[in-house]
């Protein structure tokens, strides 16, 4: 039977890593290790970890080392490299799996191709653990055969998929490249670039789902410092550049959409560097958000998701 290989990393979590420990505990695929890696927390993590490896031999604690760079991708490599799974399972250690979610999704991948990855549906939670919303319809879930399409709908939608709703073939990752450890903003985004344009395929399961807590910050909400704000347009460009080599598209859609997100939010504070003025250059404004609900309520992402504008 195929392994999954569980990688969590974490930081000052002890608080509430046990409810994502024991989504892991309780899934019904059982052939999984959980490798959880500690960006070096100064609560009791190491201790509530502890108790897990000791009574669960799949689980294992890896304390970064002082010579490691730290942060969540430099973490999640680490990980990547002690693994020993057919499959990937990325996490958080604030989220939520469903318990079928290894088995429904490696039962998919199991039947196809090395370089194909699945996902499914998500839905957000409460930091109380209060399921607030299930997501039953949305663009981003299809299956295809040409996996650029999710990052078309990425683009002309305005949307995402959280980490935690894929299951990747280490192939696929060994394939398009681990966690680009010089970003500490968008390095989900520059990472999932790279997997759908070297994937074979994407595979959609609506039999399980996985929960995202709310009150964590968005993909623009921690751009308060510089060094943020730099990372962001770094991952952006490094996105475009990534796009651009594979379809020749410059501007891509996805990217358009960052521009303007960031210039929105930087020009209300009046703090546009020289940098980020750059970047934004013929930004381009989108239709409203209230339009696009409309078009995917009418199921007309379905067109858009082939093209990008």
């Amino acid at each position: 039977m195929a392994k999954v290989s569980i990688i969590i990393p974490t930081f000052n979590r002890a608080h509430i890593i046990a409810e994502t420990l024991d989504s892991i505990q309780n899934q019904t695929f059982q052939n999984w290790e959980c490798i959880i890696i500690d960006d070096g927390s100064q609560d009791n993590t190491s201790e509530l970890i502890g108790k897990y490896v000791e009574t669960d031999q799949r689980f294992h604690y890896i304390l970064r080392k002082e010579y490691q760079k730290k942060g969540a991708s430099s973490c999640r490599n680490i990980g990547l490299r002690n693994s020993s799974g057919k499959y990937i399972q990325f996490l958080d250690s604030d989220d939520i799996i469903e318990n079928n979610k290894l088995a429904k999704q490696v039962e998919i991948l199991d039947k196809k191709k090395s370089l194909t990855f699945s996902t499914c549906k998500w839905g957000r939670i409460s930091n109380s653990g209060e399921i607030k919303i299930k997501h039953q319809s949305l663009s981003t879930y299809f299956s295809t055969s040409r996996p650029f399409e999710l990052l078309n709908i990425f683009g002309n939608c305005a949307t995402y998929l959280p980490i935690h709703t894929f299951l990747f073939h280490k192939d696929l990752i060994n394939t398009s490249g681990y966690w680009n450890e010089t970003l500490t903003n968008n390095d989900d985004g520059e990472f999932i670039t790279r997997i759908c344009i070297n994937s074979e395929g994407m595979y959609f399961t609506s039999e399980t789902i996985v929960y995202y807590r709310t009150g964590e910050q968005n993909r623009l909400s921690n751009l308060n410092e510089s060094k943020n704000i730099s990372s962001f347009i770094e991952a952006w460009n490094i996105i475009d550049k990534t796009i651009y080599s594979h379809t020749s598209i410059k501007n891509h859609t996805s990217v358009k959409n960052a521009k303007r997100d960031l210039y929105l939010k930087l020009s209300s504070k009046n703090i546009l560097t020289k940098q980020q003025k750059a970047f934004c250059k013929n930004r381009r404004l989108y239709v409203s958000s209230l339009l696009l609900k409309v078009l995917t309520k009418l199921r007309l992402w379905k067109l858009l998701r082939k093209f990008s504008f």
